[in-house]
């Protein structure tokens, strides 16, 4: 995906329609959202914390046929200046061509205290 918001609309596209997207923890963006549109707008809710946007470094990809694991490192500057690190695992559960489930995986301890 491309840095920010960018690629969004075109990430969107690999979703279905009725797609969930889970955060566990307690972040202000942890819970469940199902739909394009909701899960939209739990983007543009990250973009206000990092207005800049972030990066993204794939370090491993994993295809179990089910699913697509993602590893990778999200770094970024947010809002305050303070700088953003964290390792990342990401369960995409595909059915035919499209990404029916998303869980994020995260160290919810260091996240946080970029929504401060």
């Amino acid at each position: 995906m491309k840095k920010g918001a960018d690629g969004l609309e075109e990430a969107l596209t690999c979703l279905r329609d009725d797609a969930t997207w889970t955060i566990p923890g307690s972040l202000p963006t942890s819970g469940s959202r199902r739909g394009k549109k909701l899960i939209a707008d739990q983007f543009w809710e990250i973009r206000e914390v990092f207005p800049d946007g972030f990066h993204i470094k794939f370090n491993h990809l994993h295809d179990t046929g089910e699913a697509v694991i993602a590893e990778m490192t999200i770094w970024g500057e947010n809002r305050k200046g303070l700088n953003y690190s964290n390792e990342y695992c990401v369960v995409n559960e595909v059915e035919g061509d499209l990404i029916s489930h998303v869980r994020v995986y995260v160290d919810t301890a260091k996240a946080a205290p970029m929504f401060e």
